[in-house]
């Protein structure tokens, strides 16, 4: 998350372009290095004490996140890309006018770039390896609604959809909005209140919140904070104090 925002924060102040692109099925790519065998599909016609040796990665397997970054990253590394030692799903290359970026996040990528050429030269290499869809302006990653106005150098991240969702899913359609996401002094206590049966959607609720603070919410940061000592015991006063503070 926070290298996503820095990688924006970037492109915006040096005028690049920010265009995303998808890997269609990605985790059907990359051979195993290790033997795993499977039993054989419904309808294949084999003895039937015969099993399958996977050759390559299969969605379901536990290394098979594994194995995909393991591929694309030496695609990358063969194109001239360097990883960053800080994050490794950052790669930059010097191109011969300006310096290329891209980031990685499972199957989809951002590519940062100077001049437009440079992005399609990079979904070229990757489509000599992989089924590449181009999304074009980046618009939304990582759960973040992305404005982007180049010409204006104006970068805008917003989580509007996520939140309305959250707000349908806790059934707080009706709540009202406020300015202040905590009062002033405002504290809570581990007795607050009768205990409330079953803690999963407290437990939802608050890490749904978190994730938001987060990405791009800092102002609910601290009340968030707050709630989140008790997620072991949810008290009925806190759920209101919750939605009072988005």
């Amino acid at each position: 998350m926070n290298t996503v925002r820095t990688f924006l924060a970037v492109c915006c102040c040096l005028d690049y372009f920010v265009k995303q692109y998808d890997i269609e099925t990605a985790f059907l790519n990359g051979d195993l290095d290790e033997v795993v065998y499977m039993t054989v599909p419904t309808g294949m016609k084999v003895a039937a004490d015969m099993v399958c040796q996977l050759r390559r990665s299969l969605y379901g397997l536990k290394q098979a996140a594994a194995v995909w970054f393991r591929t694309i990253r030496d695609v990358f590394r063969r194109a001239g890309f360097v990883q960053c030692a800080a994050d490794t799903c950052l790669f930059a290359k010097r191109s011969g006018r300006a310096p290329v970026f891209v980031v990685l996040y499972v199957d989809d990528l951002l590519i940062g770039c100077k001049y437009e050429e440079d992005a399609e030269e990079v979904r070229r290499e990757l489509a000599k390896h992989f089924t590449v869809k181009e999304l074009g302006d980046v618009r939304y990653v990582l759960g973040m609604e992305v404005k982007y106005d180049k010409k204006k150098g104006e970068l805008w991240l917003g989580q509007k959809q996520f939140i309305e969702r959250m707000v349908d899913k806790f059934r707080q359609t009706d709540a009202y909005p406020v300015r202040n996401p905590i009062l002033q002094g405002q504290e809570l206590h581990v007795e607050d209140g009768p205990l409330i049966t079953g803690v999963k959607p407290f437990r939802d609720l608050i890490g749904s919140l978190l994730y938001v603070a987060n990405a791009t919410r800092p102002d609910i940061c601290v009340a968030v904070g707050a709630l989140s000592r008790y997620l072991d015991q949810p008290r009925e006063n806190r759920p209101g104090f919750v939605f009072f503070g988005t």
